[in-house]
């Protein structure tokens, strides 16, 4: 369904990332970065319209990982609008998400978690870098939330 494929194509837009250990890729590679990321907007990937980014730096090492859009407002209003839009329509049901069966709405929450626990170590590895935090830390924390997908989850399916 249209939910499941917007979920992917945010979760599989590719990062490159040289093939270096952590600690190399913490302390050793002040040139490593990843590609600049868009706003995900009516599903589409796209820039601010105004063209202006910020940078994000690792409190790791102080050097830049990626830029970011720096998003206007008026970006902001299209992104609500689309979410708006999505959720009382088509892109789960034809009636949209209020009225999408509870065996769907636990099957999406359940694809999330999946997915995040598929690309642990590459959500942990970008949690650390981008807070400073240990890797441990980190993998704990996406674990958590692939767990609270499940649990939100669990509620759909066996409503009390």
């Amino acid at each position: 369904n249209k939910m499941r494929v917007g979920i992917t194509r945010i979760f599989n837009k590719q990062l490159s990332r040289p093939s270096v250990s952590i600690m190399d890729r913490a302390f050793a590679t002040p040139s490593f970065n990843y590609p600049p990321s868009s706003l995900f907007i009516n599903g589409e990937f796209v820039p601010a319209e105004n063209g202006e980014t910020l940078s994000i730096v690792s409190p790791i090492n102080g050097h830049e990982i990626t830029k970011i859009p720096n998003a206007s407002t008026n970006d902001v209003d299209k992104a609500i609008a689309s979410a708006r839009s999505c959720f009382e329509s088509y892109l789960v049901s034809e009636d949209g998400w209020p009225n999408t069966k509870p065996d769907e709405r636990a099957g999406i929450l359940r694809a999330m978690s999946s997915e995040l626990t598929r690309r642990l170590e590459e959500f942990a590895w970008i949690e650390s870098m981008d807070c400073g935090k240990p890797i441990n830390e980190s993998r704990g924390d996406i674990e958590a939330c692939a767990q609270f997908f499940e649990y939100y989850a669990d509620l759909i399916s066996k409503p009390e």
